[in-house]
């Protein structure tokens, strides 16, 4: 696009190529702009750099926010990690997929459903939906503090 701007619209006023830019991009990157510029209402967009720098920072979190969506979707305690390391590798990915506050539901259906241990698990899911996060932390931490007894 820079190149299409710089080359043969060169001699264009900067609202021409800002406008081509845009129809270019689409409604959902002119939906991000006004977004970032709510966000910050000392932001201002005068020339094609600021508009395509702008893009480039919407579009960066965008992808990041839906890639830490999708990791903590996926994520599951690995062998060598224990449960306030998985703990808070759940909390950050929970963070940056900036989910709404009242979803802590999501953490303790990760620390269930996504702890290595088989019993835990049955013995979380048994406790019903009604199950806190100190609750599942608690479990965890026994059953990680008698499997570390058991391999003395």
């Amino acid at each position: 696009m820079e190149r299409i701007i710089n080359g043969p619209m060169h001699s264009n006023a900067e609202s021409v190529k800002l406008n081509t830019v845009y129809t270019w991009a689409g409604a959902h990157v002119e939906t991000l702009v006004e977004a970032r510029k709510s966000e910050d209402p000392k932001l201002t967009i005068e020339t094609v750099s600021q508009l395509l720098d702008c893009v480039s920072q919407c579009l960066t979190h965008s992808t990041f926010f839906r890639e830490a969506k999708e990791d903590f979707y996926n994520i599951r305690q690995k062998p060598s990690e224990n449960t306030t390391t998985f703990y808070s590798h759940v909390l950050e990915l929970f963070r940056l997929a900036e989910f709404p506050e009242n979803s802590e539901f999501l953490v303790v259906d990760k620390l269930i459903h996504g702890c290595m241990n088989a019993d835990c698990k049955r013995k979380l899911m048994a406790k019903g939906k009604d199950v806190t996060v100190k609750q599942c932390l608690d479990i965890l931490r026994q059953h990680e503090a008698i499997e570390g007894e058991a391999s003395r």
